[in-house]
């Protein structure tokens, strides 16, 4: 899983976005996984989720916690965004403990996420690092955009939609929380921080 791993930004900035993505495998524990999901979705909950959700039914910006559980199905990848490695950790603690048997995937500041897994005494199966971006990196927006962008891995946060919301700010229409919302709404994997995201944006308006 890679599309959560090219998340532009400062060690200052991502110090409080980690995304926990959790699968089952096909032919090895898919069936009636949607009950250990829905475990998992409440051990989100329980530890100050910012966001979450799965692709295929939906994500807490745009459904209900009852809505969003009966949707899943065996076999979804769900997310979790959270501000806080302790959060994460506390988090892979109850699947273990629950013994859910689920392959989760931590993507965040390298350094906070080994120290997580030594406190809890786990090692990492694998681990993968973004090398950046290469090519004509002339052609891209700035680093700003980027960052706010590149927090939906799939691409669905355009640069025009992020100038829209800025423009939209500047001129009172929506907050900081709510561009922040309708940015994330795109983000169909709950993916998007939020909360990081109005820092962001808050940037954009102090600047210009």
């Amino acid at each position: 899983m890679t599309h959560t791993l090219h998340r532009l930004g400062t060690p200052e900035n991502l110090k409080d976005d980690y995304l926990i993505v959790v699968r089952c495998e096909k032919g090895i524990n898919r069936k009636d996984s949607r009950f250990k999901l829905r475990q998992t979705y409440q051990l989100f909950r329980e530890n100050h989720v910012v966001n979450y959700g799965d692709s295929r039914t939906g994500i807490m910006l745009t459904l209900s916690e009852s809505e969003l559980d009966q949707g899943l199905k065996d076999g979804a990848p769900i997310n979790g965004l959270f501000r806080s490695m302790d959060d994460v950790m506390n988090v892979v603690k109850g699947i273990v403990e629950k013994d859910l048997g689920l392959c989760v995937v931590i993507s965040g500041l390298y350094g906070e996420i080994v120290k997580g897994c030594e406190k809890l005494k786990i090692k990492p199966h694998t681990v993968n690092n973004s090398l950046g971006i290469w090519g004509r990196t002339d052609l891209l927006p700035a680093d700003n955009y980027l960052e706010l962008s590149t927090m939906c891995g799939h691409g669905m946060i355009g640069i025009n939609l992020i100038k829209d919301v800025i423009d939209r700010m500047k001129r009172k229409k929506v907050s900081l929380e709510e561009a922040a919302v309708i940015l994330g709404k795109h983000c169909i994997c709950g993916a998007f921080n939020t909360e990081r995201a109005a820092r962001l944006l808050k940037k954009f308006v102090m600047e210009q």
